[in-house]
This record gives C-alpha cells, sequence and structure tokens, in this order.
C-alpha cells in the first residue's frame, strides 16, 4: 500500500493538471496580496489563511470607508444638481419689476409663485404643440413619455381642477418644482455653472418623473455663451 500510495504521489505530481493547479494557486496567492508564495499548495493555502485572518480585517474598513465616501459623493452631487437647476428655474420666468406691476401684468414676485405661473403657460402651449412635426416644444417629448396623451389642459386651452385630476404626474411634478429641488439644498455654496456638464442628471437620482423633467429642461447649446445663458431665448423656447 505504500508503494502505491508512493506510486500515485509521483504520477499526480508530474501530471499536467497537477502543474496548471499548482501554477493558478501560486498566481491567486499573489493576486490577493500575499507576500510569499511557495511550490507547495499545501503552504499556499496556509498563506491565504494567514491573509485572511490578518489582512481582511484592514481591507474590509477599507472598503467601508470608500462606500461611505461613494454616498457622501452621490449626496453631493444631487445638491449641486439641486441647486444647478433651481437656478435655471429661478431665471426661466420673466424677472419681476415695477413696470410690470404698473401696468397690471400677471407676474408674480415671489420666486415660486413666477415658476409655477411660467409652468403653467410652458404647459398650455405645450398643448397646442404637442402634435408639431418641426420644431416640437421642449417639453412634448418628456410629456408623452411619462403621460401619453393626458395634459392638464382642457379643450378650451384651461387648466382647470378636473383636468388636472385627469393628467398624470408631469403637471403636479412641474408646479412642485421649485419647492423640491429648495428643500434638496442645504447649506450650500453655488456659483452660476451654465456648462453643458451642470445639467447632468444621474440615473440613480430623483425618481423617473422628476429624472425626465430636470432632462427637458436643459439650455439648448447655442443659447449657452462664455458660460451665460441667454434667459430671453431660452424663455421663448417654451412660450412662443
Amino acid at each position: 500500500m505504500r508503494d502505491l500510495k508512493e506510486n500515485f504521489e509521483r504520477s499526480v505530481e508530474h501530471s499536467r493538471l497537477w502543474h496548471v493547479y499548482k501554477t493558478n494557486l501560486q498566481a491567486f496567492t499573489l493576486h490577493v496580496g500575499c507576500l510569499r508564495v511557495h511550490d507547495e499548495p499545501a503552504d499556499n493555502i496556509a498563506e491565504l489563511r494567514l491573509f485572511n485572518a490578518t489582512r481582511m480585517p484592514f481591507f474590509q474598513q477599507l472598503r467601508d470607508e470608500l462606500r461611505a465616501e461613494i454616498i457622501r459623493n452621490n449626496k453631493q452631487q444631487e445638491i449641486i444638481t439641486a441647486l444647478v437647476f433651481r437656478h435655471l428655474i429661478e431665471n426661466l420666468p420673466a424677472p419681476y419689476t415695477e413696470e410690470g406691476k404698473e401696468k397690471n401684468e400677471k407676474r408674480p414676485k415671489n420666486a415660486t409663485d413666477r415658476w409655477q405661473f411660467f409652468w403653467d403657460n410652458a404647459i398650455k402651449k405645450e398643448n397646442q404643440d404637442k402634435n408639431k412635426k418641426t420644431h416640437p416644444h421642449p417639453l412634448t417629448s418628456f410629456h408623452n413619455h411619462i403621460s401619453g396623451e393626458k395634459r392638464a389642459v382642457d379643450p378650451n386651452g384651461n387648466i382647470t381642477a378636473a383636468s388636472i385630476k385627469c393628467a398624470t404626474d408631469v403637471y403636479i411634478s412641474g408646479k412642485q418644482l421649485y419647492s423640491m429641488l429648495s428643500t434638496n439644498i442645504h447649506k450650500s455654496k453655488f456659483g452660476n455653472d451654465s456648462s453643458k456638464t451642470a445639467y447632468t442628471v444621474r440615473d440613480d437620482q430623483w425618481g423617473e418623473t422628476y429624472r425626465g423633467l430636470l432632462r427637458a429642461l436643459p439650455p439648448k447649446e447655442e443659447n449657452i455663451k462664455d458660460g451665460e445663458v441667454d434667459w430671453e431665448a431660452e424663455r421663448k423656447k417654451y412660450l412662443e
């Protein structure tokens, strides 16, 4: 039996599969970060066990710290996105002026009210333009994706309580957009970054309706010059 065992072990040591096993185990031992590698597989397995017992807790801590940093970065990016788009929707509505007040023009002074007034008019215009084949309204593609043919506008072109009930989330989300963005903004400083990349919206944030709405709002490239947006041209895009 002893001779049989010795012959078997010699045969195994000279086999191709045994050589592949040894080589792969050596490579894996080095790959995981062990400082030493051995010729005998049993010694490499012992090396891996030692590494797991002494070094893996350290690497687990690094992974946990990296995961926490990714979460912090994602949250910061979400706040940056909120700042960028709140700046955008503060500038899309025509600014309040005392002259407009004297002319009895319905142009609210409060930022939230000005946005909601602008949004109502943009939705009415989108409803008129939804079947245009050329120069479609900037909200139509997103509105069709979320709502299909439903709109918060009645046949006479008015927004009523009844028509809002028939509409999907698009109209309501737009009305709430300013307050929603403001809620997501805490104490952060914001530079008026109007570059194309500033309006990036991540796939894992905001939810489908708000994400689609935000992606429909960025200015056209031709309306951005030297980092400044031509807000008058952007305003016409929605209302004329």
